[in-house]
């Protein structure tokens, strides 16, 4: 049976950089979070520098880099499309390499609401977090959410906060509240499932990390979460 620590350590781990720095460089963000034990970290992504490129005519590369190629749009539709196109390189990645480069890409994704208001409001609560200042952050990201309900990040980012608050109820709620808007975002439905393995739902669990492993197949938890909860779910009959 594995420890209550490890599992308490996952579940603060899934909540994809919510202790990461406060801008929205991927590379800056990386660094304030150290990957799990044994994890390799994402590869940093230039995407000003694909952008760059994209500008100067040049031809992309790859599928990722074509995906890139603007940059990431401030129109919320054409940001929408973007993401959706990440998503299908993520859940078609060849391998583990591949599959976190399209992670860098997704995680600077998310941390752009369109908005310079909604962005600094956002970076300042991430801030606080990083700072362990729960209550202010709280302000903060309150305030993304009732500027910018359909802004996932902002439910994502409080629903982390509730967590350290040992507010487990209102977190999945949160997290809920993401997968509404975005039903494929790998850092909620990691987070979800662990919270409801954690209280006992293991069939809950299970429903949200089939969904993982079909969004994100090279998860890390694929082999020591997924397949051993799926077995002890379906030993006992669903």
């Amino acid at each position: 049976m594995q420890s209550l620590f490890i599992r308490s350590t996952s579940i603060a781990l899934a909540f994809v950089g919510c202790v990461s720095a406060s801008t929205v460089s991927v590379s800056a963000q990386q660094s304030v979070q150290p990957p799990a034990a044994g994890e390799k970290k994402s590869p940093k992504l230039d995407i000003e520098e694909l952008t760059k490129r994209a500008v100067k005519g040049a031809k992309p590369k790859t599928a990722l880099e074509l995906a890139l190629k603007d940059g990431v749009p401030k129109n919320a539709v054409k940001r929408a499309e973007v993401r959706d196109n990440l998503y299908a390189l993520l859940a078609t990645a060849a391998d583990k390499k591949q599959s976190q480069k399209v992670l860098a890409a997704l995680s600077n994704l998310y941390l752009t609401s369109g908005s310079p208001t909604i962005d600094l409001l956002l970076k300042r609560g991430i801030k606080s977090i990083n700072s362990k200042k729960l209550d202010g952050s709280l302000k903060f990201l309150d305030a993304v959410i009732d500027l910018a309900p359909d802004y996932a990040e902002g439910w994502n980012r409080r629903a982390y906060v509730y967590y350290q608050k040992n507010q487990f109820q209102r977190a999945a709620g949160d997290l809920r509240r993401v997968l509404a808007l975005d039903p494929s975002h790998f850092r909620a439905l990691e987070g979800l499932g662990s919270i409801l393995r954690e209280i006992g739902d293991d069939k809950g669990a299970l429903k949200v990390f089939e969904k993982l492993v079909e969004v994100h197949p090279f998860w890390k938890g694929t082999d020591s979460v997924y397949k051993e909860l799926k077995q002890k779910v379906e030993g006992r009959g669903i």
